[in-house]
């Protein structure tokens, strides 16, 4: 079974083409930091997906999946710490 970390978060972000021969499209902004430094938290602490409580509170999880609070996260680059949580999916 393929293993993978993730991290998850919502809201607006600004996309655009980047160069001048081949111009990729590429997204920036705070919500996608935001979602790399739950990435990085999930793999620190070996969990397989991380979601903020931003994201959370507007999500309706499906049957099967459980929350689990990690705690307020001091993110690099934002002032306020984010709330965290771990998705998992829970025992049938």
């Amino acid at each position: 079974m393929p293993s993978f970390r993730g991290g998850l978060h919502g809201g607006t972000v600004t996309a655009g083409e980047l160069g001048d021969l081949r111009q990729p499209i590429v997204f920036v902004g705070d919500i996608l930091n935001t979602a790399a430094r739950l990435e990085e938290y999930a793999k620190r602490t070996g969990l397989d997906l991380v979601v903020s409580g931003p994201l959370l509170d507007r999500l309706a999880l499906p049957p099967g999946v459980e929350a689990t609070r990690c705690g307020d996260l001091a993110i690099r680059g934002k002032e306020a710490r984010v709330a965290a949580y771990s998705l998992s999916l829970t025992a049938r």
